[in-house]
């Protein structure tokens, strides 16, 4: 082979390796519904994360899919997942629920809004129960998605 033929196969396999990086892993970011390993979210329904408020940022689809869930006023266990390993686990809650919950709540709001927050505890923050979403930022930071 000559050099062209060289470079010319070097740069294709570059190019293959590069779209391979960056293809879409559906398994890379989830919320799923832990009875039922249903995902619920994926990173194309997050438009950002602000790290300041615990909040993702959803697109209108994203927030459809958790504006449909059936939550009890018990609420619904939740994990998220980063390729595959779980980095947060909770529930989803609902705004009426009288029921106080310690643990990691994702309230699905009544209100027009693209956001939802991961909060600890409901109906207040438990300063006890300090939300670890280290892992979180760090995913949305390498995608260019961090907002804060």
């Amino acid at each position: 082979m000559d050099n062209k033929a060289v470079s010319l196969s070097t740069i294709i396999l570059l190019g293959i390796i590069s779209c391979s990086l960056v293809y879409y892993n559906p398994s890379s970011f989830g919320i799923f519904l832990t009875k039922e390993n249903r995902l619920v979210i994926n990173e194309r329904d997050v438009v950002s994360y602000d790290s300041i408020n615990n909040q993702l940022i959803l697109t209108s689809e994203g927030m459809q899919k958790i504006k449909s869930l059936k939550v009890s006023v018990y609420g619904e266990p939740f994990v998220i997942k980063i390729y595959n390993k779980e980095v947060l686990s909770g529930a989803f809650g609902t705004p009426i629920s009288s029921i106080g919950y310690k643990g990691t709540i994702i309230e699905v709001p009544f209100e027009n809004t693209n956001k939802i927050t991961i909060q600890s505890g409901y109906p207040n923050n438990y300063p006890d129960n300090e939300i670890d979403d280290q892992e979180i930022i760090n995913y949305f930071r390498i995608l260019g998605k961090l907002s804060r």
